[in-house]
């Protein structure tokens, strides 16, 4: 099998204060407005229709004002309701994705909340903490899963996570567990009479889907042999997404998976079968 070792902003709308504000001020504007109007109404009759045309006015404009007021209130109490919501989702998330393999004590299926995924931690390797990425188990009929499958379903991940399941985590889920820190890998092989083989790299990620996952590898230690090191800065590629560098599609032509292949001839490729 194979395997590898957030600020939150709240925003606050103060549209709604500063509208009360002018009421406030219009409110006075108006008060002022008709006492004056009432202390020299004896001798500016003129000037009371004056006075009572611009406080109709005010009032029209007070009204709206009240009208767009509440439509703010609202528009903020939904608002509020969504950052609520979302914060509350937020805190069902553990701040690192790999928190299931790196505080579990015994091997097990966990859960990476972020993704929504299935996950099998491997507690009994290397000091434990490992997330397996790739799980291929051959039984005396052969491998039960295929993996000589479409892009989307290698993108995606595919398979049955469990202890002897065979799986493939995917590579979306692979681009964003190693994007978020400094990770490595460890490839172990055993066969059925028992003998054990591994291959570890202290550098290990993968890139972005527009750039076909690029895997970034390096740093190998391990008693297999270097059979990965060469596919270093390789695209991943699938028998319907041909994007290795020979003249012909390796995972068509020479394989039975999707892997990150650079010629035909070099990559040992896991998913097709555990050959190193």
């Amino acid at each position: 099998g194979n395997s590898f070792n957030m600020n939150r902003s709240k925003t606050s709308n103060k549209t709604g204060k500063q509208y009360w504000n002018i009421i406030k001020s219009l409110s006075f504007n108006i008060h002022l407005n008709s006492n004056k109007s009432e202390e020299n109404s004896d001798s500016h009759l003129d000037s009371s229709s004056n006075v009572a045309a611009k406080n109709s006015e005010l009032l029209e404009r007070l009204t709206k004002l009240e009208k767009d007021v509440a439509t703010l209130q609202q528009n903020q109490k939904s608002i509020n309701d969504v950052l609520n919501s979302n914060n509350n989702n937020y805190k069902l998330l553990p701040e690192n994705a790999l928190d299931p393999c790196e505080t579990a004590r015994t091997s097990g299926v966990f859960k990476i909340h972020q993704f929504n995924q299935n996950v099998y931690c491997e507690m009994d390797t290397f000091g434990g903490g490992w997330l397996v990425i790739q799980q291929r188990v051959r039984k005396q009929d052969g491998f039960r899963l295929n993996f000589d499958r479409y892009w989307t379903e290698f993108q995606a991940g595919f398979g049955t996570v469990e202890k002897d399941g065979e799986f493939w985590l995917g590579l979306e889920t692979l681009h964003q567990i190693t994007h978020s820190g400094e990770y490595e890998l460890a490839v172990e092989f055993r066969d059925s009479n028992g003998t054990y083989g591994y291959a570890r790299y202290s550098k290990f990620r993968v890139g972005v889907a527009y750039d076909k996952y690029r895997l970034t590898v390096d740093g190998y230690l391990g008693t297999l042999g270097d059979g990965l090191s060469r596919q270093n800065n390789s695209r991943f590629s699938t028998f319907d997404s041909d994007n290795d560098t020979w003249k012909e599609n390796c995972a068509k032509n020479f394989a039975n998976g999707g892997w990150w292949y650079s010629d035909c001839g070099s990559a040992p490729n896991y998913s097709g079968g555990p050959w190193w």
